[in-house]
């Protein structure tokens, strides 16, 4: 399983897991929309909340997609004015009728996906054995800001190595340094590991010197 999946499959747990009790205990009338997620998620995420939650109408929304799991809006609309049942439905990221004011924020709740890359941020490094925590903060603290999506792609893979400490150094490449196996164990005076493998980085990408003549200040 790639990075890429396994995000997508802790977004989907984080989302029904966050609104648990508000798809348990919503009633006919009720009506929710799911915005945010590519078209390769929005199934996967659908099937789950049909598993979970059977008595609720779910689909996803589509303009030219017909089939049991799908619904366009001309019937999306019907089946909200029927309230029968609650109503759930999946808009893709790239659907061109998310915006349509029959199916917007007045009429279906809107759960988005903003600030979901924070919690999942900090349900994975929560995950961490301690020893693996502090040398993953310390990355985090030397480097400064780093883009979420980066730190989160990073601890992906130390968890596919279950949080062994080598792996720390062996996914360093998605904070922009360069993959150090004994990363973990390296000791360096008056500098930590993070910092000894930035100013490596720096010198081996400074292209006014040959590769080779870098490598030599390493013998």
């Amino acid at each position: 399983m790639t990075n890429t999946q396994k995000y997508y499959e802790y977004i989907i747990e984080l989302i029904l897991n966050k609104y648990q009790e508000e798809f348990t205990n919503c009633l006919p009338g009720h009506c929710i929309k799911i915005t945010g997620l590519g078209k390769e998620q929005v199934l996967p995420l659908l099937v789950k909340i049909r598993s979970q939650f059977p008595q609720i109408d779910s689909y996803i929304l589509s303009d030219n997609i017909e089939g049991a799991d799908f619904v366009s809006p001309t019937k999306l609309i019907e089946l909200r004015n029927i309230e029968a049942k609650p109503l759930l439905v999946v808009i893709p990221a790239t659907s061109r009728t998310a915006a349509e004011d029959s199916f917007g924020n007045a009429t279906f709740k809107d759960i988005s996906l903003q600030g979901i890359d924070s919690e999942l941020f900090s349900v994975l490094l929560n995950k961490a054995p301690i020893a693996t925590k502090l040398l993953i903060e310390d990355v985090f603290n030397y480097l400064g800001p780093i883009s979420l999506n980066d730190r989160i792609q990073f601890l992906l893979g130390i968890e596919d190595s279950n949080w062994e400490k080598t792996a720390i150094g062996e996914n360093l490449n998605h904070l922009g340094l360069i993959p150090d196996a004994i990363f973990s164990n390296r000791g360096c005076k008056n500098q930590s590991p993070a910092k000894f493998n930035d100013i490596s980085t720096q010198k081996l990408s400074d292209f006014n010197r040959t590769i080779l003549s870098e490598l030599k200040n390493y013998h």
